[in-house]
């Protein structure tokens, strides 16, 4: 075996040489050694440091035991006994804590935050889900609205609709397990299917009936896939733009966030998927506000609390051969027993990910469907257009209650 020349720790040299490296180390929270060998290539990692980098790749974090605690159907998020899942927020600095400190930017009252916890299935491990609730007791009655989030928002993407609908019904607003103020479980790859799961046991824990879902993103195949497993719990779709199928094509800029070290090193080290979409979501970036831009950003505010968007990445299915395309397919086949419910179609035309032949499709489906072009909107379709979105969701609403 070849000596070592020297040891090195990650910030005093590696962020020299290539400063991704000691985001990655941040974000396994901890210090990776760098192993120079005599012979060969001067920089080759040794062993050790290349299962570290592999740990990464694969989106597995290491709890930090100040932050590891759980999360329960208590509101309070202080009376968290600890039991190693990863939380992106530690007992001093609490969800509302922080929301406070921020500002204007958060939406909701302390009182409508609320967690669960599920088995992970990983090592019988639990973990937290957070999300709104503005009617915990159900008091309001009538059809309550669901609304299931994409990568890389949260919760806080529809503070506009829950805003405008919270007087009329029930609201609620989940964060996937990954996302938000949910936990980041120390797992490798959460998959649409298990997204799907968590869904689907929510609206069974809170006996959810007469259901509008409103869904968006990966929030789409997520609540639409719950919808076909609770087609007696759902009554009405609200949707933005999504898929509920095998991707027809994957834009470059999405792929290259799938690439080995610069995927991780971009979305968990600078924060770049999120803070790009604050950019390319929109097709005009003036329409969201900076409390808007505080508020997309405001749980991903270091590496630990973005594996869930790297995770999503990872889980778009390239081909057949990746364990989601069937699960897509699965979904894109019950898409014909949807069809005789209520369902609004909202698109922002000029997104360039989900593209309006993503809409032509779902039509084909889906053709008794309310269709909405919204000719000059982007991605982020539900805050760029907030105004319009919440009148059609109104009249749609208004129409087929009852």
């Amino acid at each position: 075996m070849v000596a070592p020349r020297r040891c090195l720790a990650w910030p005093e040299s590696l962020r020299l040489v290539f400063p991704g490296w000691g985001f990655l180390s941040e974000f396994a929270g901890r210090r990776c050694q760098l192993m120079l060998f005599r012979d060969g290539w001067p920089w080759l990692p040794s062993t050790q440091c290349m299962a570290f980098v592999a740990e990464c790749r694969m989106g597995v974090g290491r709890p930090n035991s100040r932050e590891s605690l759980t999360l329960t159907t208590d509101s309070s998020p202080n009376s968290r006994p600890a039991i190693g899942v990863a939380e992106p927020f530690s007992r001093e600095q609490s969800p509302f804590k922080l929301a406070m400190q921020a500002g204007a930017w958060w939406p909701f009252a302390e009182q409508d935050s609320r967690w669960i916890n599920w088995p992970t299935g990983f090592n019988g491990a639990m973990v937290g889900q957070h999300f709104i609730d503005t009617d915990p007791a159900g008091a309001m009655g009538g059809s309550p609205l669901v609304c299931v989030h994409g990568n890389p928002t949260w919760s806080y993407y529809w503070k506009g609709l829950i805003a405008s609908q919270r007087d009329r019904r029930r609201c609620i607003a989940v964060d996937h397990v990954g996302c938000g103020w949910s936990s980041r479980p120390d797992v490798t790859r959460p998959t649409l299917a298990w997204h799907i799961d968590h869904l689907s046991r929510l609206l069974d824990a809170l006996d959810l009936r007469d259901v509008t879902l409103a869904v968006h993103d990966w929030g789409g195949a997520i609540g639409i896939g719950a919808a076909l497993e609770r087609l007696d719990r759902v009554s009405r779709l609200v949707v933005f733009n999504t898929a509920a199928f095998p991707p027809p094509y994957i834009p470059f800029r999405i792929r290259v966030c799938r690439w080995p070290v610069l995927g991780p090193t971009a979305i968990l080290g600078a924060n770049a998927f999120s803070r790009a979409a604050l950019r390319m979501a929109v097709e005009d970036p003036r329409h969201l506000t900076a409390d808007e831009r505080r508020g997309l950003l405001a749980p991903y505010d270091r590496p630990a609390t973005r594996r869930g968007q790297l995770a999503f990445v990872r889980d778009i299915p390239l081909g057949p051969s990746h364990p989601t395309w069937e699960t897509l397919h699965r979904i894109e086949a019950g898409l014909p027993r949807l069809a005789e419910k209520p369902i609004c179609l909202i698109w922002g035309m000029r997104d360039w990910c989900f593209r309006p032949e993503c809409l032509d499709r779902l039509v084909e489906h889906w053709p008794s469907a309310e269709v909405h072009r919204l000719s000059d909107i982007g991605h982020y379709v539900v805050l760029e257009a907030a105004p319009r979105v919440e009148a059609i969701v109104a009249r749609f609403l208004e129409r087929t209650d009852g």
